[in-house]
């Protein structure tokens, strides 16, 4: 059966998907930083552009938002990727495998784009929103853990 994504199932390729976007994001934060980012101690680096003079502290600010919206992605990707592979393995369908894929990255790009945008002042409705953005996007990855959970239990009992 044809579907928007032609006859071919490409959930699995949402695997590297995910884990080069949170890279991206962290990516976007180091450029940010500029000279700035010490990559000798890239681990602590964050953690000191709190308390550094970069440039100005809404630059750290800013750059802090996109590590930590990868940092996000990072913790995000096992859940995505079990589903992706826990939903093929019970033969889900290609056509909702892409679905659920396209789905959950419409819903990483808007979560990623409300979490750099929104300031640490943030009212409390903005921060609600976008942690209801997360919420979804865990959802849609709880949901067809469940359904493939509930598939897999009847044929391999």
């Amino acid at each position: 059966m044809n579907n928007l994504f032609g006859r071919d199932n490409l959930s699995y390729y949402g695997i590297p998907a995910a884990w080069a976007l949170a890279t991206t994001l962290n990516l976007t934060g180091v450029v940010l930083l500029g000279k700035y980012y010490n990559n000798a101690d890239p681990r602590n680096q964050w953690g000191k552009v709190a308390t550094d003079n970069v440039s100005t502290a809404e630059k750290r600010a800013v750059a802090s938002r996109w590590h930590n919206a990868s940092s996000n992605g990072y913790e995000g990707f096992p859940l995505f990727a079990s589903a992706v592979l826990l939903g093929n393995w019970a033969r889900l369908g290609g056509n909702f495998m892409n679905y659920f894929t396209a789905g959950y990255f419409a819903v990483r790009g808007v979560y990623t784009y409300l979490y750099v945008t929104t300031p640490s002042d943030a009212s409390e409705a903005h921060a609600n929103a976008r942690t209801v953005v997360w919420l979804t996007g865990t959802g849609l990855c709880s949901y067809v853990l469940v359904r493939a959970a509930n598939v897999l239990k009847d044929r391999l009992l």
